[in-house]
């Protein structure tokens, strides 16, 4: 297994192992098989979740995938089955919820708060802008940023540098949700932010200007791997 597999397969803890997401290499699906979400929310692969803002109907085909860049054997694949245009603030979403115990030492709230950096390998047949968003669940802050697929179905490595939440509240030592990090792939006019946005007061979904609709064609998918925190 190389190093970069094994970097994004395990969960950190402050005793060395650096990578938050759980599952990064997309290696575990205990459930199985292609899984269709129709009701616009549903969990696929191991510890990661298709989820929806307000009631976006939405139909998608969820499955383990061999097609993946060098240094990865699986991907996730999401595979668009209806189209579907989002309105007001309706929003599909790709998310994995990182527990708070798990996050205690980042530090947020203080001004001892540490730079995270995440990273993963992205691959669409849907160029365009897509919304990033990290959100402190259950403290009402968030961080929106954006990245860009630029070339059709080839795979793209992305890196995005999350400033420290130095002013919002610490992450509480338990097993609740902690820190949530969503891909945006269709989002509601009411949720579109001008430009990037550091750590704010905010509890709902949030993407960016130009963000795609991945739901507009059924020939539309969206593969992720190597995903790093």
């Amino acid at each position: 297994m190389s190093k970069a597999r094994q970097l994004a397969q395990k969960p950190s803890q402050p005793s060395g192992r650096k990578n938050l997401i759980i599952n990064g290499a997309m290696d575990v699906h205990q459930r199985g098989g292609t899984i269709t979400v129709s009701n616009g929310t549903g969990y696929t692969l191991d510890r990661f979740k298709v989820g929806r803002g307000a009631s976006y109907n939405f139909n998608v085909d969820v499955s383990q995938s061999t097609t993946a860049p060098t240094d990865f054997v699986n991907s996730l694949k999401i595979d668009v089955q209806a189209t579907a245009t989002p309105s007001a603030g309706e929003n599909a979403v790709l998310e994995q919820h990182i527990e708070s115990q798990n996050t205690t030492h980042l530090n947020y709230g203080s001004s001892s708060g540490k730079y995270i950096v995440l990273s993963f390998w992205v691959r669409s047949n849907k160029t365009g802008t897509y919304g990033l968003q990290l959100m402190h669940d259950g403290k009402t802050r968030n961080f929106v940023n954006s990245y860009t697929i630029s070339s059709a179905d080839t795979w793209e490595k992305k890196t995005i540098v999350i400033n420290p939440d130095t002013t919002g509240a610490a992450f509480d030592d338990d097993n609740a949700t902690g820190l949530r990090v969503v891909w945006h792939l269709s989002t509601g006019p009411d949720d579109i932010l001008s430009g990037n946005r550091d750590w704010t007061d905010d509890s709902a979904f949030r993407s960016v200007t130009g963000q795609v609709n991945l739901f507009d064609s059924t020939s539309n998918e969206f593969y992720i791997t190597g995903v790093q925190l």
